[in-house]
């Protein structure tokens, strides 16, 4: 799809503008863009004024077919426009159009589910042996207060790839949202322009995952919370577990030869600083470390089991319900590679406490 679309999308809003606007913004690229658009009942109740195009003019009728733009004062200024009954004609988005166009480009399945409101799944992702994610794109009305209700429909969505027209839409509560929700936010204007560069925006980045799910490490119990468990994270990529007097031990798999497993890592940094802070929306790194954060939670209750949320969210950050430290064999090797020649060798051996430390 052309990224001007998205531009003019961006000012005209998709409740319906005049032919003549969309026209006047598209340019060279009307025809282009003209399948991404249907014409709704009646006529524009406005058009944009070619003389003063921040101003906008009312539409009446002038006759049986003709209509007349006039600025909407009682002192009007020059004389009306005369206007088509083509010109005025309204045009919204096609969301099954669109839907299909960006499946293509982005690489998603267009699959069109919801047919009402703001925001609209239209399809689905999946990469690899991943979760299956939806994908839902956000079209604003061009109304007062869109930033709101996007945050509201947005408030309602967890796991999912959220398509909006332009980075203007991904404000920093629009960031928070997404971090608490685990949303992946793309801004198709500008990822549109790079799809050369970028074939498969819409879909989470590989992480290296086992088929197999992992062995619970309890036989859950009624009442059991996240609040009973205990993690002490051990050397050699163990931790042990406990909870309401169960004991149990977990040795995650090395990456490679040289490299203890993100899970591990994750739960290395959990022990440091007691919270995790996924990198803000729009850093490079943002998608891999939320990916392989999500994946951990994922293992996580595979592990452990236990009903309901594993942590509380305050904005960026993610706070443990349960308790994790570090285990003493643990402390023993971290106190002796500190008191060596290069002081820095914990932080080399566990590189999670540097990816992870953005403010």
């Amino acid at each position: 799809m052309k990224t001007d679309f998205w531009r003019a999308l961006d000012v005209l809003g998709a409740h319906g503008a005049a032919a003549c606007d969309w026209l006047r913004h598209l340019g060279d690229e009307w025809e282009a863009c003209r399948p991404f658009l249907k014409q709704a009942p009646g006529h524009a109740e406005t058009v944009l004024d070619p003389a003063r195009p921040t101003r906008r003019l009312d539409v009446v009728p002038d006759g049986e077919h003709g209509f007349l733009g006039i600025i909407a004062d009682n002192s009007p200024v020059g004389p009306p426009l005369a206007l088509t009954p083509d010109e005025v004609a309204p045009l919204a988005p096609d969301w099954q159009a669109i839907a299909e166009a960006l499946g293509k480009a982005l690489g998603f399945t267009a699959n069109r589910f919801e047919t009402h409101g703001l925001t609209r799944q239209i399809g689905t992702a999946q990469n690899g042996s991943d979760p299956v994610r939806p994908v839902v794109l956000c079209l604003p009305e061009g109304h007062f207060g869109d930033h709101g209700r996007i945050a509201n429909d947005l408030a309602a969505r967890r796991d999912a790839t959220m398509l909006l027209p332009s980075a203007r839409w991904i404000t920093s509560p629009i960031q928070a949202l997404a971090s608490a929700n685990r949303l992946t936010l793309v801004s198709l204007a500008e990822q549109l322009a790079e799809i050369t560069a970028v074939p498969a925006l819409a879909m989470p980045p590989v992480v290296a995952v086992s088929k197999k799910r992992k062995k619970p490490l309890f036989r859950i119990q009624p009442g059991w919370c996240w609040d009973m468990l205990t993690i002490e994270v051990a050397a050699g990529g163990r931790i042990i577990a406990s909870c309401d007097g169960q004991r149990n031990e977990h040795r995650f798999r090395k990456s490679n030869s040289r490299t203890h497993s993100k899970d591990y890592e994750i739960l290395m940094n959990l022990a440091a600083r007691s919270q995790w802070r996924n990198p803000p929306s729009g850093k490079p790194e943002n998608e891999a470390v939320r990916k392989g954060f999500y994946r951990f939670r994922e293992t996580l209750d595979e592990l452990v089991g236990i009903p309901g949320e594993a942590f509380d969210t305050e904005g960026d950050d993610w706070k443990p319900v349960f308790k994790v430290s570090f285990h003493e064999d643990l402390k023993v090797f971290k106190k002796r590679t500190a008191s060596e020649d290069e002081p820095d060798v914990f932080e080399k051996w566990h590189p999670m406490s540097r990816t992870n430390s953005w403010k």
